[in-house]
């Protein structure tokens, strides 16, 4: 297939506007209600003899909109693309009443939302089409669940900078669990932990960002402090808590051996969010699976710079296309 052009860095601003004006052309939105009194907000862009659906599961504190540069490249290959927010974030509901906060209650939450949403939305308008699954950090996880725990879904995935294992920031995973308990034991889980603080838009910098392309990282900003349901940055004591034990099931023979289809994982260089030797250990245990380690990346790969989101892209579109 003829290689599809990235939106350059130096116009960014006003290449993304035009691509968001041809996307909104084709744009469908609504809610899934997933269990009782739970809405999760989905988009979607509607691409008529598509090859297959790309569905989007975003990162912590993230949302369907910042994967739209994303939802652009695989709409313009073909695709369709479905965007999901996950709860407690966006426009999905949210268990609490901090916009700060993300909070769970149970990570398995966030698959069977994501499981409800495929039967019920994406596969009524998939076209009988094969089913792709994209997602990153956070949601590269609740993917890693979702393809092992359902696994005739989809037919590939992806994982970018997948959350194996959290990055604890050098406090020794007993401790942290200590303190969620202690907090919650006190009935803390729902606030937010004493290290985190509410969205400051001072100090939300490219420089403190985990992305290399200050543009892409400015565009999202903007968006940001346009919108209050995106100005989520910070856990639940029981969000922690949750996080800190998928990765003893995610490495697990039981969970990896039942995945069947081909993943491939981008690994980022510099990543101070999730840990590396986790997805090496990961995807050692798949039989069909293989990782590609972004040189000069941090953890959002897919804001880069312009020759790296180049090569990410070029890769990501092979994936896809290879018969499986």
């Amino acid at each position: 297939m003829e290689e599809i052009r990235i939106l350059e860095e130096a116009n960014y601003k006003n290449e993304m506007a035009a691509a968001e004006a041809e996307l909104v052309q084709h744009l469908y939105d609504g809610y899934a209600e997933t269990a009782p009194g739970i809405l999760i907000h989905y988009h979607y862009y509607e691409k008529k003899d598509c090859k297959a659906t790309v569905v989007i599961s975003h990162g912590f504190t993230e949302s369907g909109l910042k994967f739209h540069e994303m939802a652009w490249y695989f709409y313009r290959a073909g695709y369709q693309v479905f965007l999901v927010d996950h709860r407690g974030h966006a426009s999905s509901t949210h268990p609490v009443d901090d916009p700060n906060v993300v909070h769970i209650d149970a990570f398995e939450d966030y698959v069977t939302d994501l499981h409800k949403v495929v039967e019920d939305k994406v596969k009524p308008i998939s076209q009988n089409r094969p089913l792709y699954l994209y997602g990153h950090s956070m949601g590269g996880a609740i993917s890693a669940f979702y393809i092992s725990r359902y696994p005739d879904d989809f037919e590939k995935c992806i994982l970018t900078a997948p959350m194996i294992a959290a990055n604890t920031g050098g406090t020794p995973l007993w401790a942290a669990k200590l303190l969620v308990a202690f907090m919650t034991l006190f009935g803390q889980k729902k606030k937010m932990p004493f290290l985190y603080k509410p969205y400051n838009t001072e100090t939300d910098t490219y420089e403190n960002s985990p992305d290399t392309s200050k543009n892409r990282f400015e565009y999202y900003k903007e968006l940001r402090q346009k919108d209050t349901r995106l100005l989520t940055c910070a856990p639940s004591y029981a969000w922690v808590g949750k996080s800190l034990k998928v990765t003893k099931e995610l490495l697990s023979d039981e969970l990896t051996g039942r995945i069947k289809i081909p993943v491939l994982l981008f690994q980022a260089d510099a990543d101070a969010f999730v840990l590396n030797p986790p997805q090496d250990a990961f995807i050692a245990k798949i039989k069909n699976a293989r990782l590609i380690h972004m040189d000069g990346t941090k953890h959002e790969i897919y804001y880069s710079d312009d020759v790296t989101m180049q090569k990410y892209l070029r890769e990501i579109l092979a994936f896809y296309e290879e018969a499986n």
